[in-house]
This record gives structure tokens, sequence and C-alpha cells, in this order.
């Protein structure tokens, strides 16, 4: 295992996470500056909404669900987010799909595409290029153009965002209601409370990542914060090469729970991070209180965690940044280059073969 100083991070980190991350709250600007010029709309109302995607594509759409239980829409709406090729019947020509890949490449996407478009038309292509950019130019339909050169599950922002302002372009979400979290997240690039690339004992980000040392981090959450939950673990999975489980609640408290007993030799191996959020339900806050109770008596290492912030937008984004960097120290400690998927790139050859 590894100390974290500069030298060190520079010397694993072979494409520069450490900066692309140091640049958060900027990306998050020109994200937002990029979604509220774009012209992208569906000729359909967009109340009921489908996202094409899968891993570090599927995310922004996770969010957009969770983000969507606190809005006052003007309209009904549904979102439903679909990782393979297994396509609802009662997808037609009202339904409007977002087409979420990256690359532009990613097989299970296209092929969902490809039955998907002999359902609708109303398609709009989230991606940096690839063969999904060439098929959307080549029928003149929609692309929200994503900046390449970074990891999928570091373009979180732009996608997310992009399919905000579509919603709001199409009169499906008030423009007023989220300017004060867009204000508030623009206010963070110039405070260093939300800076987390200082090397110090004062750094949250790297006290949990040493927490985590050595461990297995379980996330807990309300269903509220499921999409930031997800995100915790596929940052740790991704980034740290490190296994991470989580669940939510109250549906925790009605089975998982009951797991925490056996087999006694592991239980020291797990490390929970709940994360809170105020405007969770009484319901969820009892839940995890109780929970992190009987965990405490049984001496299992537990942590809260709760976004800082006036907004719920706010607040998510909050967490998502310190997940990026606790899973971008934790692969540090563990002497891995964050930027690598080594068994992901293994598991894509053979599929390829």
């Amino acid at each position: 295992m590894q100390n974290i100083t500069l030298d060190i991070i520079k010397s694993i980190d072979s494409q520069n996470m450490y900066q692309l991350l140091k640049d958060y709250w900027i990306h998050i600007e020109n994200a937002i500056n990029a979604a509220q010029k774009s012209k992208a709309v569906f000729d359909a109302p967009a109340t009921d909404i489908v996202i094409l995607g899968i891993g570090g594509s599927a995310i922004s759409g996770e969010l957009l669900r969770s983000y969507i239980k606190k809005l006052n829409f003007k309209k009904e709406v549904r979102i439903r987010i679909i990782r393979g090729n297994e396509i609802p019947d009662n997808i037609n020509m009202n339904t409007c799909v977002f087409v979420s890949s990256y690359s532009g490449n990613t097989e299970e996407t296209l092929s969902a595409l490809e039955i998907v478009k002999k359902k609708t038309k109303n398609l709009i292509a989230i991606t940096s290029g690839g063969k999904l950019e060439e098929m959307f130019v080549s029928q003149k339909l929609p692309i929200l153009k994503l900046p390449g050169g970074m990891m999928p599950r570091c373009s979180l922002a732009y996608s997310f965002f992009h399919l905000i302002y579509v919603l709001v372009r199409q009169n499906i979400i008030e423009d007023s209601f989220i300017y004060g979290a867009v204000q508030e997240l623009l206010a963070r690039k110039n405070n260093e409370d939300f800076d987390f690339s200082h090397i110090d004992n004062n750094n949250i980000a790297i006290d949990i990542a040493k927490k985590f040392t050595n461990k297995i981090p379980i996330i807990y959450s309300s269903e509220l914060m499921q999409a930031v939950n997800l995100r915790w673990r596929a940052q740790i999975q991704e980034n740290a090469n490190s296994i991470s489980f989580g669940n939510i609640f109250p549906e925790a408290n009605h089975n998982e729970i009951n797991g925490w007993n056996y087999p006694k030799d592991l239980l020291d191996r797990f490390y929970f991070l709940f994360l809170l959020e105020k405007e969770d339900n009484l319901t969820a806050q009892r839940s995890m209180e109780l929970a992190r109770t009987i965990l405490e008596e049984e001496n299992i290492a537990t942590m809260e965690l709760e976004g800082n912030g006036k907004h719920f937008l706010t607040r998510m984004f909050d967490l998502i940044c310190i997940s990026d960097w606790t899973s971008f120290y934790l692969a540090i400690i563990y002497d891995v280059d964050p930027t690598t998927i080594p068994t992901i790139t293994k598991l894509k050859a053979l599929a390829s073969r």
C-alpha cells in the first residue's frame, strides 16, 4: 500500500485523473453552459422518456430519475432506464428516447437502438462520437455532443445537464425551479471548502479512503439517494479496482440486516457508509438510524456522510464529488492506476472473439 503524496500520485495516475477531478466544478460549469446552448428537443411532449445506456452512460439517467422526485412537474412524466436490449412492448411513437453512449460504440446500447427505432422516431443521442454519432448525423437526428478524451464515468455532469435542459426546453421542468441549484453549483468553483485535491489530514475524501483500505465498503442510503449510492459503488469498483456493495432503506431492514450475523470472521472486513439526505422521509431516516445502532453494537465500523448545500441537486453533486475523490485516493493507496479497468478490458476482449 502507498502513502498519498503528489509525487506518488504522478507516478501512478497515468492519465492525470487528479487534474480532471481537480477541475470537477469547472466541468460542471462547462456542462451547464453547453446544455443551455443546445437546441435539441423531441417532437413529442416528452412525458414518456426512455434512456438507453449502460455503465457510466446510464448513471446520468439514474440521477435524473432521483432528482425529478423532488420536482413539481407541469405534466406527469415517466422515466425508464434500459441497460440491455430487452425493450418493453409499450414503447411507441410518443415515447421519447435518449440514446446514451459516451464512446458511441457500446454494443448493448446500439443493439437496443436497432429495436427502439422501429417503435419511435423521437430519438436524441448523447455521445462523444463513434457509430452512434455517425448514424444520427446520417439520419439528421439531434445529437447532444459530449467532450471527448475522458473516461465515460467522468462525463457524468455533461450528460446529466443535457438531460435536464432538454426537459426544460420541452416545458417539463421549470427553468426557474433549477435556477437556484445551478447558481449554487457554479459558485462551488471558487470555494476551497469543496476542493478535495489538497493532500492533508483535513481532506474528508482521503479520510474515507483510509477507512475503506483493506475493507469492503458497503454503501447505504434511502431510495431518494439510490443513484448517488450507485455512483459511490461504481467509482470504487472502477477507479480503485475494489469490490463494493450497497442497499437502500427501509428495504434493507426487511432482509439484509439479518445477514449481518455470519460468517463471523468476515464482519470486521466491512465498512458501512450511510449517505444521508435531509429531505429523506422520516421512515427512511429512522430505519437507517436503527440499522447503524445495531451495527455499532456489534462493533462494526460505520460512518455517516451528508451533502452540503441549500438545494437537493447541489447536495447530490457534492456527494458525487466526494465519491470520485475517495475512489481516486483509494486507488493510490492500493497502488492502482485509477484510469485503467483491467478486468472490464479483459472481458470485452473475450466477448469480441
